[in-house]
């Protein structure tokens, strides 16, 4: 039964140890593996690019002028203000209506409507050119002013694009509602132009997938290695406590002399046997518990003999005058030697 305790105990930490590593593996990552796949990524970009030409002048140095924030813009001196208008895909292709519109926007509130024009676009890009003369809506902004009696020398022109269309790309089709726009203060009294809004415009439009899949260790599932690392780690601890009390049961219980030679050997003095300890005193009392004969010992300050005889057998007494306290070796058949003993002890006496 100790063997089998042993084979179980050997086993159960097999199991623990293979059940510890394969949790390490099977907790320490997802059950499933999610991953994800651009199906398309498209750029499209929108510029409203402004070009001054201008009038002979010594100001500049230049009769082509690009809008600087560091650099003032005199409207005297803009001849004609040129507004080039790009449309394009990274990839793919566009159709639907995208139209540039140009308005001349009153500071009450008002406007009029001064150009408007149809981008035509069914591919990956489209442009279109305006040419505006800022004297010109300067003056009609001013005529506009006159009819209700006031008089005002500034306005906005506001350049505007919009659009709705369809990108396709491949089996793939997606909408793209467009919409921008690029003011110009025209400061008349100032004679100065004043440029706001946002003249680039870019935005990106992409589609991803998503799939699952179940995660693998080992050739399993993950979760089936959680679940075989339970069971695994399970099983070695129950074998564990089956092998200890397998060992428990299995063990031989010592004998009164083995725990007294075991635990309290500082305490025992080896004589030289010759004949039998109940034979050399008048008084006999046997002490069944090594426990209680060392506790006697401390109390009468004496030693436990230890004597073997002829046939190997040893006693573990103490002599106290003429009365020996012996430890019991074995508790099976000794009711019946105690007596005899007993009785013999009081024919002598």
């Amino acid at each position: 039964m100790l063997r089998i305790s042993l084979y179980m105990a050997i086993a159960s930490l097999i199991l623990i140890g293979v059940g510890v590593f394969i949790a390490l593996g099977a907790f320490t990552r997802d059950p499933y593996i999610v991953s994800e796949k651009t199906l398309y990524r498209i750029t499209r970009d929108s510029n409203i690019n402004l070009t001054f030409l201008l009038e002979p002048n010594e100001i500049y140095d230049t009769e082509i002028l690009q809008p600087s924030d560091s650099i003032p813009i005199y409207l005297s001196l803009v001849r004609l203000l040129v507004v080039n208008y790009t449309y394009s895909l990274s990839q793919g292709s566009a159709r639907g209506d995208i139209k540039i519109s140009v308005l001349l926007v009153h500071p009450d509130g008002w406007a009029k409507r001064y150009y408007e024009a149809p981008i035509n676009i069914g591919s990956r890009s489209a442009s279109t050119e305006l040419r505006l003369n800022l004297s010109s809506m300067a003056e009609f902004m001013v005529r506009l002013s006159k009819q209700v009696a006031a008089k005002q020398d500034m306005f906005t022109l506001r350049i505007s694009v919009s659009g709705d269309t369809i990108i396709s790309y491949q089996q793939f089709s997606r909408r793209d509602l467009l919409s921008q726009t690029v003011d110009l203060g025209v400061l008349i009294g100032y004679n100065k132009v004043e440029i706001s809004g946002n003249q680039s415009l870019r935005s990106v439009f992409e589609e991803k997938s998503r799939s699952t899949e179940i995660a693998r260790l080992m050739g399993m599932s993950v979760e089936a290695a959680r679940n075989l690392s339970i069971a695994l780690t399970s099983g070695g601890i129950a074998l564990t406590l089956i092998s200890v009390i397998l060992r428990n049961t299995a063990r031989r219980p010592e004998k009164p002399e083995e725990i007294l030679e075991s635990r309290y050997s500082q305490a025992i003095i080896e004589i030289n046997g010759s004949e039998k300890s109940n034979t050399k005193y008048k008084n006999v009392i046997y002490i069944d518990k090594p426990e209680e004969l060392i506790k006697l010992s401390r109390i009468l300050e004496k030693p436990v003999l230890k004597e073997c005889y002829v046939d190997e057998k040893c006693e573990y007494y103490i002599v106290d005058q003429d009365v020996a306290y012996i430890l019991k070796p074995d508790t099976k058949g000794q009711s019946g030697a105690q007596q005899s003993s007993s009785a013999s002890n009081e024919q002598k006496g």
